[in-house]
């Protein structure tokens, strides 16, 4: 466990709440800083709820929202607006609801426009080539963590999961439907400034545990991902059934999380 801040909330619904809070000033401090927000979203249940949260939260409303870029890190290879895609939940759940240009919105390729699974990989490869050049560096990445402690498409003993470079991987074999999907690798995630882990309800427990006490991303690919500046584990107090009394690196909600290191 590198340098894991954790995030513990009563509920789901808290929890929701609280990634969206942060969120929220994390945009605001990006464009503070630099003038553009760089966010990762991630899908799932708790993906998709901390979304709605975002889209009623106070702040939102003085965002410019021109200013934010949307990317996924992975998705399903699937048509678009199927409602297994990653990204179609997160129009219905945000995007939508705010004036944000569509060209600041990145959604992976689809199989109904992509010729190929594999030039999907290289097309959203050079979406992000020719946004960054040599430098990329999300602001944050929100990452769903999975009962198996996958994140991404990154399954546990997968060759994806051991790629030493920054890239997008066409996923044929993943084990989880469906099988087709586009994924970052490991070293495209960890050039974020935050990387967050997300984990909600009891059968997240046993994976939150893995990346307690293990660092090894063949057996656990949440074990041991993390971002440039800063790692966050934000779970509800099901998912962190399993932690130990000396592991529990949680701080209160209202500490000051916020400081223009993390910008």
């Amino acid at each position: 466990m590198r340098d894991l801040v954790i995030r513990r909330f009563v509920n789901s619904d808290e929890l929701a709440n609280g990634i969206a809070d942060q969120l929220a000033h994390t945009i605001v401090s990006a464009l503070t800083a630099r003038g553009v927000a760089h966010v990762v979203l991630t899908g799932g249940r708790i993906g998709t709820a901390c979304l709605v949260a975002l889209r009623d939260h106070p702040l939102c409303a003085d965002i410019p929202w021109d200013g934010v870029e949307f990317w996924w890190s992975d998705e399903r290879f699937l048509p678009t607006g199927d409602s297994e895609r990653n990204d179609t939940s997160a129009f219905e759940g945000l995007l939508n609801h705010y004036p944000i240009p569509a060209q600041n919105i990145h959604p992976m390729p689809s199989s109904d426009g992509a010729a190929t699974l594999d030039q999907g990989a290289v097309d959203y490869w050079t979406q992000i080539t020719a946004e960054f050049g040599d430098d990329i560096a999300f602001d944050v990445c929100l990452l769903g963590v999975g009962e198996d402690a996958h994140v991404a498409s990154l399954f546990p003993s997968l060759k994806a999961v051991t790629v030493s470079t920054p890239g997008v991987l066409a996923i044929s074999d993943s084990p989880k439907p469906p099988p087709e999907r586009l994924t970052f690798t490991r070293p495209l995630i960890e050039q974020s400034r935050q990387v967050w882990l997300l984990a909600s309800g009891t059968a997240k427990a046993d994976a939150v545990h893995s990346i307690m006490t293990l660092s090894d991303e063949v057996a656990a690919p949440a074990s041991n991902i993390r971002g440039s500046l800063r790692s966050v584990l934000f779970l509800d107090d099901d998912a962190a059934a399993r932690i130990e009394p000396d592991q529990d690196t949680s701080y209160p909600a209202d500490e000051e999380y916020l400081s223009s290191e993390y910008s």
